[in-house]
């Protein structure tokens, strides 16, 4: 049986690639499909050049392209890129939010945690916590029907995974406990009436682009990149 056809990967020798990337510790199958594809390049480049016509023995120098701890250098440089991405994302996701009519909703919004701050501090900071927990639960539900994709799937995907670990970041940021304690104590600075509800309509803004807007980017992001995404 050869083991090369055209100087091409056959189907069953993708396959191969993918359980090696996968028994040399990369679990994710953006990850994998990167990695795959670099060392299949690398191989039929060999052929090419009628090197190592053993396809275990093509495999074997082009992973000893990598670093002397294989894999794990590089995955460490692709989550600090996909993390630079999704900064972008956030930002692209900001910028793109505040058009004419969602300016007019954050001033309103702004007004209305204002006016309800000054009309009963305890009710506001019992809003407020009350969307923080509602924000978590759904950032949770988002990670466990993820999870249960990735069990069903056999894929689990690293961008979509790191969207959600930011997002209950944004969603149980310490601070916003803290403005809920201040709602509830007793002061005269004039800082607190006017800076807390400024801060609540900043996190309520955060909450909605971090929940909501970036994840259907990255939906976007994923299915362009990788379009087996949409198969899973």
């Amino acid at each position: 049986m050869p083991v090369m056809q055209h100087n091409k990967l056959s189907a069953e020798q993708i396959d191969q690639l993918y359980l090696f990337v996968q028994n040399n510790g990369v679990h994710y199958y953006d990850l994998q499909t990167e990695l795959v594809d670099h060392l299949a390049n690398h191989i039929e480049s060999q052929w090419k050049s009628n090197q190592n016509p053993d396809f275990e023995a093509a495999l074997s120098f082009a992973y000893s392209g990598f670093s002397d701890d294989g894999f794990p250098s590089l995955v460490k440089l692709r989550k600090e890129a996909l993390g630079k991405r999704y900064v972008k994302l956030v930002t692209k996701g900001f910028i793109a939010f505040f058009t004419p009519p969602a300016i007019l909703v954050t001033v309103a919004l702004l007004f209305g945690w204002y006016y309800l701050f000054r009309f009963d501090k305890e009710i506001f900071g019992v809003l407020f916590a009350a969307m923080q927990m509602a924000v978590l639960a759904w950032v949770l539900y988002q990670r466990n029907k993820i999870k249960k994709k990735a069990e069903i799937t056999g894929r689990k995907w690293l961008f979509e995974e790191l969207i959600y670990s930011s997002a209950i970041v944004l969603a149980y940021m310490g601070f916003s406990f803290q403005i809920v304690r201040l709602c509830f104590m007793k002061y005269t600075v004039d800082f607190f009436t006017y800076g807390i509800p400024l801060v609540v309509t900043v996190l309520t803004l955060n909450s909605y682009i971090g929940i909501f807007m970036i994840p259907s980017r990255a939906e976007e992001y994923l299915r362009d990149t990788y379009p087996e995404y949409d198969l899973v």
